[in-house]
């Protein structure tokens, strides 16, 4: 213990001499009175160089009625003492760096400071702490300490936002005051480097933005069996570089549905920060008429939407296209002649059987065919019935059977014209003119 630095000394006795040195350890007092029966003061500011009890015995009390010997005094000295700390019991020290490492630009980062009182004495915290010297961030809010007073050993917490604004380092300054003797104002600086974030936009050449997850409706009815190229444009809206890995069908197409993906042509695997952009073109061919869809997946470089999904829907307008197959002859032309092979017998019934394909991409209506209305010109010959199998025929590929029946009348070249209806758009009737030959057959006398 020693006189402060300002020793503030006085006394209430009469005359004398006050001696009382700041930084010294002696206070001194001579030549003063005092009246009978009264008694007087001498005083003097000290500092202790800690916290705790201190006993101090004068020099001997000397006077005109003789020495009275030494007295002794108790001073017990306790002050406040703040420590900072993120996390809480992790110190920060007055005037450090509470360094952020890489954080992401845009993101708000929210820090938890815990103000704890290691002193002996009430430690009183000044208003809310407040930021200065902000380069390259936005200190978005500072929230109060849950109390302002702090008794020995209690602690409290407080919050600090902020957002890194561009990439590259940013730093602010951190200052609480409190009625700590040594560390009024308490300094932190925080700093750290932001890093930029890539933020992906899709839009497509048929129906503007989508969002992730979205379907991409495709308008009009383009016609089954012709390809078809949509493009979609990757905006980068962020602060860092997106890179796009590059898509294929095998890998990035899915759950294709009366459809088939021919290919996909990506621009370029980067897109620059700030509004860069890049195109991806798919080509692809509905299958036949009606709904078509697939499922397109993106992978890229943005943080929440690394995986961007479409689904491309639409619908495709077809047109069915009839092929007729002899069961004797093969394949067949429109107004083509069936020409039956080997002699066949007089009186007996023949049946031959056509094949019908659609090759188109559409459903084939076929029309029920009879010999009133599918017959003509029948000669030396009777068609005795038709079956048909089925009236509808699957686009694609689809087939069903029409078998003729049929009885020649008499030996030598018979024929007869068969005509079938359906909707092919320019081989409606198809028609076919069958012809052979029947065996004459001996007569006796």
């Amino acid at each position: 213990m020693e006189v402060a630095a300002t020793p503030n000394a006085s006394t209430t006795c009469t005359g004398g001499t006050l001696t009382a040195s700041g930084g010294g350890s002696t206070i001194s007092y001579t030549g003063g009175t005092v009246s009978v029966g009264a008694s007087c003061l001498v005083q003097a500011d000290v500092t202790a160089a800690s916290d705790g009890s201190y006993s101090n015995t004068s020099g001997n009390l000397t006077s005109s009625l003789g020495n009275s010997g030494t007295s002794s005094a108790s001073l017990t000295v306790a002050s406040p003492e703040i420590d900072l700390q993120r996390p809480a019991a992790t110190s920060l020290a007055d005037g450090a760096t509470d360094a952020q490492g890489s954080v992401a630009v845009g993101v708000q980062q929210v820090l938890t400071y815990t103000v704890e009182n290691t002193g002996t004495a009430t430690l009183t915290l000044s208003g809310t702490p407040s930021s200065t010297a902000a380069s390259n961030v936005s200190v978005d809010s500072i929230s109060a300490p849950g109390t302002s007073s702090l008794a020995a050993s209690a602690s409290t917490t407080f919050t600090v936002a902020y957002t890194p604004t561009a990439a590259g380092a940013f730093s602010f300054e951190l200052d609480m005051d409190s009625d700590d003797a040594d560390e009024g104002t308490y300094d932190l600086t925080i700093s750290g480097t932001a890093t930029g974030s890539a933020e992906i936009g899709v839009g497509s050449s048929s129906g503007g933005n989508l969002e992730d997850g979205d379907t991409d409706t495709i308008p009009g009815t383009p016609s089954a069996g012709s390809a078809i190229v949509i493009t979609y444009t990757f905006t980068n809206s962020g602060s860092d570089t997106l890179n796009i890995t590059t898509p294929t069908v095998a890998g990035n197409i899915s759950n294709e549905t009366n459809v088939v993906v021919n290919g996909l042509t990506l621009a370029s695997n980067t897109v620059a920060s700030g509004g860069g952009t890049t195109t991806l073109e798919i080509s692809y061919t509905p299958q036949a008429s009606g709904a078509y869809s697939f499922d397109l997946q993106v992978a890229n470089t943005d943080a929440d939407e690394s995986l961007f999904n479409i689904t491309v829907a639409g619908a495709a307008s077809g047109t069915p296209e009839i092929e007729v197959s002899s069961s004797v002859s093969g394949a067949l032309s429109d107004g083509g002649t069936d020409s039956i092979a080997g002699a066949i017998t007089p009186g007996t019934a023949t049946s031959v059987t056509y094949t019908i394909t659609n090759s188109g991409t559409d459903v084939l209506a076929l029309d029920v065919p009879s010999v009133a209305s599918s017959i003509s010109n029948q000669n030396n010959v009777t068609v005795d019935s038709l079956s048909l199998a089925a009236t509808s025929v699957a686009s694609g590929g689809g087939t069903t059977t029409l078998q003729v029946d049929y009885t020649a009348i008499a030996g030598g070249a018979y024929g007869f014209d068969l005509s079938l209806g359906s909707d092919d758009a320019d081989e409606d009737p198809f028609d076919i003119s069958v012809t052979g030959t029947a065996q004459s057959v001996a007569s006796g006398l």
